[in-house]
């Protein structure tokens, strides 16, 4: 009892049933309890991509790595190729931490289908490259942290010369506001203790 009022609504269970009727049932007043299928929008594999990215944003380590850009990356609003990037990575950690192989095995596919196209894109001319460096350098950025946590030499040196050359490409005037300034703090970082890799 508090301050004179007591509270007598909460002191039983809530329980939920679903019973329908079915003619064929057994018992004798002809209820039967049966489950229902969610409807697909309701399922968990349609907030498979949510659960995934929340689970690696709640990484205090890459929160901070990719604050003011991996955020918009997850959501999608700096590039296709980003967000296809950041899904592959948060899909193959999810996986990985969860034990869940066939979810880790979605990504590892999807982070191939990234390699492909990011390749593809740096062999473009440098006014389009110029144009598109904030999804490129996402991209590029969220492929290096998977290749760091996967500890492959070889492609975290080949994200680090691509990053470096989509750098030079920009310029440092571009790097002066959001959210190439964000990447450009997060690419520091890994340049100075990788530097004598490249």
């Amino acid at each position: 009892m508090k301050a004179r009022v007591q509270c007598l609504g909460y002191g039983r269970e809530t329980l939920w049933r679903h019973t329908v009727y079915s003619p064929q049932a057994t018992g004798s007043a002809g209820w039967a309890q049966n489950r229902i299928p969610a409807p697909n929008e309701l399922s968990l594999g349609a907030f498979q991509h949510d659960f995934c990215v929340s689970y690696v944003l709640s990484n205090f380590v890459w929160r901070a790595f990719g604050a003011g850009w991996l955020d918009l990356a997850a959501q999608g609003r700096m590039g296709g190729l980003a967000l296809q990037a950041t899904t592959a990575f948060s899909r193959v950690t999810f996986g990985r931490e969860n034990r869940l192989t066939q979810i880790e095995l979605k990504g590892h596919a999807l982070h191939g289908v990234c390699l492909r196209a990011m390749a593809g894109e740096l062999g473009k001319d440098a006014v389009t490259l110029a144009a598109r460096a904030p999804e490129l350098m996402a991209s590029a950025l969220v492929l290096l942290i998977h290749a760091n946590a996967n500890t492959d030499r070889v492609e975290i040196v080949s994200h680090l010369k691509g990053l470096t050359g989509l750098l030079y490409l920009v310029g440092p005037r571009a790097c002066q506001r959001q959210p190439l300034l964000s990447m450009f703090e997060a690419f520091r970082g890994p340049v100075v203790r990788l530097i004598p890799l490249v």
